[in-house]
């Protein structure tokens, strides 16, 4: 097959479309021997996906991790059959055997691309926009060490981010908000190529997604372009050179391409998701020109490939080896030596010396944050910094003009900024974003993302409880902190004074892991150091179990107790994750079997049954409230001293009566 443009002498392609070819029958081979994937995207995008490896993409398959390599998502995350049969054509480190493997329970071919487990693969992707949102935080990454490490007009770090995205993925309302601030920021290092099919799971998108993209995406500031022919090689490689050129704002190309191209089903739903029967899968590799031998690699077109990828980027390697070499005897000292700390993990050590003045939850924090090296963290800001006080003092935000900035303003955004957050911790930069704890729940999409991929994140949510009153059931958080604590992977704090806050930071920002860290508005203790246990009584007969402001609740009610003959231990347990972790011996010293438990918590709190039997008691919050101030609310729930006091005076009095 040939393509050309008119006038010229056409070129030969046919080595190409033989290669695009061979990483089809691959993907369509991985998906018949696991009975289950995505057929419609191989048949449909390969040539993109092909091209981009072949002619574009700068990496080092031996170094799949090489800080300078240009990032590649696939958003559309389905498609991994298609992004695994590209890698193993493209010369990294997966046999046939893995792609026999497809899908398999531990095996480097999963499901969908997951960071850390497939060489080559830059991001976690499936859940659809989530991929566009994390490029947007890449190429911010991208953008602002560029700055930093440059020197003589040339830089340390300077690449691109490409996007595999399809219909689905711009559905989904993350990519208009991540999108619409990429092009706020002017993100000229972002390429997003959009498979255009018009056919998503259900079926067409025709009266579900009208809109004209390209349009919209020129009225959000992006550079558009539109390629009709996925096997037009050479406007291909015109578009993706002009989309480079649009330095002052992100491109996006949409690509018109036929789902499932050659079934029977092509251009169908049918097709999307599930193995093709052995009758089409013949046909279509009869026309593929693939013999119907199970895992064939044409090993032209193999060889062909990889002499391509590594010829070009072995050229590209060089070239920046030596442009290192020219940067780093410019660079002041201190820049080097950040340079060197961006390839590798730097503790934090936040100190806990605090004036004796008073402080909220959140002033507490915004302290104690303006306390950590600014150097590679960005604070995220989602239009609610001045209410949760969570940004950097004395630092300018990050924008078309200034890419050193370290406030990052992603807007009423909540749910883009904390994929964006993922992106830039991909980027091995430290970040923290903030808002209410009852606006969590925008971000937990993203946050299991972040769990997943063992990103190192900080979430500070003000807000922490009903009591914050007057806005009403919208605003005070219930389930938020429950829903949080289950998410795997992600350590969750709710500190009870200055201690345990400044414990929760060091942890945070040095933890290869998510943490979320829930604050109060209200004013929090200035404590000394202790551990689990508060204070407490000799031959104490009930722990009083708390977090956060609710331990000094659990102080008072363990006084009032006193003059009911009923001695207390009151213990605050900040992490619950952190608490799981002890020993079982520990645990036991901490909450002895014998005792009787008592939880006061203002949210639903269904974490703490598991330490607890049917003799314990809970105060806890199982409805949503109404809109008043605080003292109504408690009047309400009865949650103050007195009320709960003489509710835990009888239920200790009645147990002690039945045994």
């Amino acid at each position: 097959m040939t393509l050309g443009i008119v006038g010229k002498q056409a070129k030969d392609y046919t080595i190409d479309i033989k290669t695009v070819n061979n990483i089809k029958s691959l993907g369509l081979d991985m998906i018949n021997t696991a009975k289950s994937g995505h057929p419609g995207i191989v048949l449909g995008a390969a040539p993109i996906i092909y091209r981009l490896y072949n002619n574009h993409l700068i990496f080092d398959n031996n170094n799949p991790n090489w800080i300078n390599r240009d990032r590649f998502i696939m958003s559309a995350g389905h498609g991994s059959a298609l992004l695994y049969a590209t890698l193993f054509m493209s010369g990294f480190d997966l046999t046939i055997n893995d792609l026999k493997e497809f899908r398999n329970y531990g095996s480097k071919t999963p499901g969908h691309p997951e960071v850390g487990v497939t060489p080559g693969v830059d991001c976690s992707t499936g859940p659809l926009g989530q991929g566009i949102a994390t490029a947007v935080g890449m190429a911010i990454g991208e953008a602002y060490l560029n700055q930093k490490f440059k020197s003589l007009k040339a830089s340390l770090i300077d690449h691109y981010t490409y996007v595999l995205c399809g219909d689905g993925d711009l559905m989904e309302g993350i990519s208009s908000e991540s999108a619409s601030l990429a092009g706020s920021l002017g993100l000229g290092k972002i390429i997003v190529l959009y498979d255009s099919n018009g056919i998503s799971l259900d079926g067409s998108t025709t009266n579900v997604f009208d809109e004209n993209v390209l349009k919209k995406y020129r009225a959000m500031g992006w550079d558009t372009h539109l390629l009709k022919d996925p096997y037009d090689f050479e406007e291909f490689d015109n578009l993706i050179e002009r989309a480079k050129k649009a330095v002052d704002r992100p491109s996006i190309i949409k690509i018109e391409t036929v789902i499932g191209k050659d079934s029977k089903y092509q251009n169908t739903n049918t097709i999307h998701g599930k193995p093709l029967s052995k009758e089409d899968l013949k046909n279509i590799k009869k026309k593929l020109g693939i013999r119907e031998i199970p895992y064939t690699v044409l090993s032209d077109a193999y060889n062909n490939m990889k002499k391509c990828i590594d010829e070009r980027n072995d050229l590209a390697i060089s070239k920046w080896e030596k442009t290192c070499e020219k940067v780093m005897q410019k660079l002041d000292k201190s820049i080097i030596e950040d340079y060197e700390k961006l390839l590798s993990h730097e503790d934090i050590n936040i100190e806990s010396t605090l004036d004796n003045k008073q402080y909220s939850g959140r002033e507490l924090a915004h302290t104690l944050l303006n306390k950590i090296p600014k150097k590679e963290t960005f604070c995220l800001l989602t239009d609610t910094s001045s209410s949760t006080q969570i940004f950097f003092d004395k630092e300018e935000n990050f924008s078309k003009k200034n890419r050193l900035g370290k406030n990052l303003q992603c807007g009423v955004r909540e749910l883009s900024a904390s994929a964006i957050q993922n992106g830039l911790a991909l980027m091995n930069i430290k970040t923290v974003s903030s808002t209410f704890l009852a606006f969590s729940n925008y971000m937990i999409p993203s946050i299991r993302m972040a769990s997943l991929m063992n990103l190192n994140t900080t979430y500070i949510f003000t807000h922490d409880s009903v009591l914050i009153g007057e806005d009403g059931p919208t605003h005070q958080p219930i389930e938020q902190i429950d829903q949080l604590r289950l998410i795997p992977n992600l350590t969750v704090f709710r500190p009870c004074d200055a201690n345990e806050m400044t414990e929760a930071f060091n942890y945070s920002f040095n933890s290869d892991k998510p943490c979320a860290i829930i604050v109060s508005k209200e004013v929090i203790p200035i404590s000394k150091e202790h551990g689990y246990i508060i204070e407490e009584e000799q031959d104490f007969d009930i722990c009083l179990i708390a977090s956060g402001t609710e331990v000094e609740l659990a102080i008072q009610v363990s006084k009032a107790l006193e003059k009911h003959m009923i001695k207390s231990r009151v213990i605050s347990i900040p992490s619950l994750e952190l608490f799981d972790k002890e020993t079982n011996e520990e645990k036991e010293k901490i909450l002895p079997k014998d005792k009787i438990k008592v939880v006061l918590e203002l949210s639903t709190c269904n974490s703490y049954y598991k330490y607890l039997s049917q003799d314990d008691l809970v105060f806890n919050i199982k409805e949503f409230m109404k809109s008043g101030n605080k003292y109504s609310i408690i009047h309400r729930l009865n949650y103050d001293v007195d009320s709960i006091t003489k509710n835990i005076a009888f239920h200790v009095k009645q147990k002690i009566s039945e045994h």
